[in-house]
């Protein structure tokens, strides 16, 4: 059965194109009740300019659902398996900021670190997260395009974030990317290390397209 309220209410960021799997991923957070849940994994397997309906991921969806991704919540019950749908409203237009901080430095791409700032949610953490990686491919990769978040494993990020995780920085190691005639397809491992002393870590997906020079 679907969850209650399953449709997320996401919107296009800006000028993007695409509804960003930050926030899929925060307005389902915010629907899976219970204390001391966390985010283990994710993964998306394509983009969407709609709304979206999550579901069980054991419910029978609908015969012409496009599939947009499937991720998993610990809760005190155990694992919460779901599932993305694309709703058939399209996602309205907003002009609103991440309101995130980061910088990178470091030598690309197996030691680099991004210093961070202004974490108030999952989803802030999700954002810069992303965007972090995004900008560490953009500079790996220089004229690399289609740049996509694709995948989150080995994760325990809290979807109650804890007030004390709002700094730090974010180290990028382990990284491995494999080359398909110019689509390129990566994996990192992020270690997260607050001013707080507290650390997280994942393991990262990414995909961009990009020719050899």
């Amino acid at each position: 059965m679907a969850l209650a309220d399953s449709h997320l209410g996401t919107f296009l960021r800006g000028a993007r194109t695409y509804v960003q799997g930050t926030q899929l991923l925060a307005r389902t957070a915010e629907r899976v009740p219970g204390p001391g849940v966390t985010l283990e994994q994710v993964v998306f397997s394509q983009i969407t300019d709609h709304d979206a309906i999550v579901f069980d991921a054991g419910a029978t969806l609908p015969g012409n659902a496009d599939v947009l991704g499937r991720c998993r919540f610990d809760t005190q019950n155990g694992p919460m398996d779901l599932v993305w749908i694309a709703a058939e409203s399209e996602a309205p237009r907003k002009d609103e900021d991440m309101n995130i901080a980061f910088s990178i430095s470091g030598e690309l791409p197996d030691d680099a670190s991004i210093a961070f700032s202004q974490i108030d949610s999952l989803e802030d953490m999700l954002n810069v997260l992303v965007q972090g990686l995004k900008s560490h491919h953009a500079r790996h990769f220089a004229g690399a395009t289609d740049i996509w978040f694709t995948g989150l494993r080995k994760a325990a990020l809290p979807v109650v974030w804890p007030s004390d995780l709002n700094a730090g920085e974010m180290l990028v190691s382990q990284f491995r990317e494999q080359d398909h005639n110019g689509q390129i397809q990566t994996m990192c491992r992020a270690d997260i290390r607050f001013a707080s002393a507290e650390s997280l870590s994942a393991y990262v997906n990414f995909a961009c397209k990009w020719e050899r020079s």
